[in-house]
């Protein structure tokens, strides 16, 4: 994860998260996390999660061979969504950022139309956003 430093703490130092993760559940894009320092060669260890942004990610897996990608993301990028891409063996993954402002409810609708299009297979990173019960 790229993150840049806030505070230093007796518990652990403080960072924002800059990127839209991939591979966790625990983070979005711009939370307050703590984080240790950690017995092997990557350094920082997560400690927790200190102040969350209101952003939520979502992950999306594009098959290879796919392309009409761009059309239906076109629909999340009007709205705000933003996402970081890489590639895999079986495509295509992106790493969905989708800010406070914007509506999840209408994100999701958009990513099942996708979904259920075989545009992309989808799977919530982490919620952020505060969800009408």
């Amino acid at each position: 994860l790229w993150a840049e430093p806030v505070a230093r703490t007796i518990a652990g130092d403080i960072f924002r998260i800059k990127n839209s993760p991939f591979f966790t559940r625990e983070v979005s894009f711009l939370d307050t996390v703590r984080a240790v320092v950690g017995d092997h060669i990557r350094g920082l260890d997560f400690a927790g999660l200190i102040e969350p942004s209101g952003h939520s990610t979502y992950r999306l897996i594009v098959p290879n061979g796919r392309s009409d990608f761009d059309g239906s993301w076109s629909r999340l990028e009007r709205i705000g969504c933003s996402y970081e891409s890489g590639s895999i063996k079986q495509g295509t993954l992106y790493s969905v950022d989708v800010p406070d402002t914007t509506d999840i409810y209408e994100v999701y609708q958009i990513l099942e139309l996708g979904q259920s299009s075989n545009v992309w297979m989808f799977e919530e990173g982490r919620i952020g956003h505060k969800l009408k019960l």
